[in-house]
């Protein structure tokens, strides 16, 4: 995602944050970009914020980031937390780092904090080629109602404090938390390491 999108997505969530109702938000946006001009005027038509910005262009989001973007606004809308939503994806688009380890954790734990249901969550995780088979696996483990740190466990693929930390954060019912915990808890051993 370039700057200027992420530079209105949160522009967008301020004010929203601060209780400004998301026509007049987007109107604000429409004033300075083309892209928003659309999504004001599909808004105008009784469409929903995730049917407006479905099918609009956004210069810089596309593939992953643009199919994450939309699912958190969906669950975001649905749930009535829109802007807990946006702050979310834009706190973690700017943590977004080199580590897909790191990554593949905050993106499982930002789409679950925001409501998007686990196996679609798992789905949908951005993820290298031996990520990709782990997401494979754990989603084999929720269908069968077993553990996610288990399947973390047997991967072989991260160090022993993580099985810990996801374990801890499935017993105590706070696992999006301790999924957002473990990025930051990688990405910190990376700057220790570096």
């Amino acid at each position: 995602m370039n700057k200027q999108t992420l530079t209105e997505i949160h522009e967008l969530t301020s004010m929203l944050d601060n209780g400004v109702p998301v026509k007049i938000s987007v109107g604000c946006l429409a004033n300075q970009s083309k892209h928003w001009k659309k999504v004001q005027s599909l808004l105008e038509t009784d469409k929903s914020f995730f049917e407006a910005m479905s099918l609009v262009t956004i210069p810089g989001l596309s593939g992953e980031s643009r199919k994450i973007l939309l699912m958190l606004i969906q669950a975001g809308e649905l749930a009535g937390v829109l802007d807990v939503t946006l702050r979310r994806y834009v706190e973690s688009e700017l943590k977004k780092g080199q580590n897909d380890q790191a990554n593949f954790f905050r993106f499982f734990g930002l789409m679950l904090s925001c409501g998007v249901p686990i196996l679609t969550a798992i789905d949908n995780i951005p993820a290298s080629n031996d990520l990709d088979k782990l997401k494979v696996e754990l989603g084999k483990a929720v269908r069968s109602g077993n553990s996610i740190a288990e399947v973390i466990q047997r991967s072989k693929l991260f160090r022993d404090y993580i099985h810990v930390l996801i374990s801890a954060g499935e017993q105590t019912g706070s696992l999006p938390e301790m999924l957002l915990k473990t990025s930051d808890a990688i990405e910190m051993s990376d700057v220790i390491n570096s």
